[in-house]
């Protein structure tokens, strides 16, 4: 376990120092517990100021003058009208002034960043990850299950269907693996 008090702690770092703004961490010269030599790791982070916990980045709300580093409750505006709250504009870095940051005509509460058939404004509203096709990790995109009916929050609620011996489905492994084609599992 990672909290088990007989395992040596290998190193701490405190973040707390940092200011904000996006890191680079390269670890070098470290074993495991019996002495083996582990390789270079390198990892990215990023440390974010939020004074009034509302869950955006003093440095984005300093950025736009509207937005106030003290006041919580303007996370939930919509300066922009796109559908999309501060907040929101803030997770999926667009400008919360622009309703259409990437000018294709479609305002970004009806884009979906993700591809799961969900719009950016259906994701908040059914609570589901806008960064992520398949917010329960079911293997079901989010769109895909709340149009069958399930639950796109839990992997236990998988979509109602029949499958016959008619059904196929090509999964295509995305690694050097084998590919597997029209196989019902």
């Amino acid at each position: 376990a990672l909290n088990d008090p007989a395992l040596p702690t290998i190193a701490t770092f405190n973040t707390s120092a940092l200011s904000e703004g996006r890191y680079r961490a390269v670890l070098v010269g470290v074993t495991d517990i019996a002495g083996n030599p582990l390789p270079t790791t390198e990892w990215s982070f990023v440390v974010v100021i939020d004074t009034d916990g509302d869950g955006i980045s003093d440095a984005y709300e300093n950025l736009y003058g509207f937005l106030d580093p003290t006041n919580p409750a303007d996370a939930d505006g919509d300066a922009d009208g796109d559908g999309l709250s501060n907040l929101a504009e803030f997770l999926l870095g667009t400008d919360p002034t622009n309703p259409d940051d990437d000018g294709n005509g479609t305002v970004d509460g009806d884009e979906d960043t993700d591809f799961d058939g969900l719009t950016n404004a259906e994701e908040l509203f059914f609570g589901t990850d806008l960064f992520k096709a398949d917010t329960d990790g079911d293997i079901w995109p989010d769109g895909f299950e709340v149009e069958a009916g399930s639950d796109p929050l839990n992997a236990a609620s998988i979509p109602p269907m029949v499958v016959s011996a008619s059904s196929a489905v090509t999964v295509v492994r995305l690694d050097a693996g084998p590919i597997v084609a029209n196989t019902i599992v």
